[in-house]
């Protein structure tokens, strides 16, 4: 029954690699206001990983100068979840 997952894993995991790789690369450190840009990049590049792994309606926000939030608007059923402000990861 789960026969296609390991060749779909192994298919797929050189670009979550390289992804992952790219995304620590990135700055993110909210306690430092120097690097406010690279938080934006930073939420900026997991919305669209979000958006191209099917997660629908994506939207990185801010407040003044606030840090970027992600979050899914609307009626979120399969993916109801905000993801954090200061690590893009991190989803609460």
């Amino acid at each position: 029954m789960t026969d296609w997952l390991g060749p779909a894993v192994q298919r797929v995991l050189p670009s979550v690699r390289a992804d992952l790789e790219r995304l620590v690369r990135i700055p993110s450190v909210s306690a430092d206001p120097a690097a406010a840009p690279h938080l934006r990049e930073s939420s900026r590049t997991v919305a669209r990983l979000l958006r191209e792994a099917g997660v629908p309606e994506v939207d990185v926000l801010t407040a003044g100068d606030g840090q970027p939030a992600m979050t899914r608007p609307g009626h979120a059923r399969r993916w109801p979840r905000t993801c954090g402000r200061t690590h893009p990861g991190v989803c609460t």
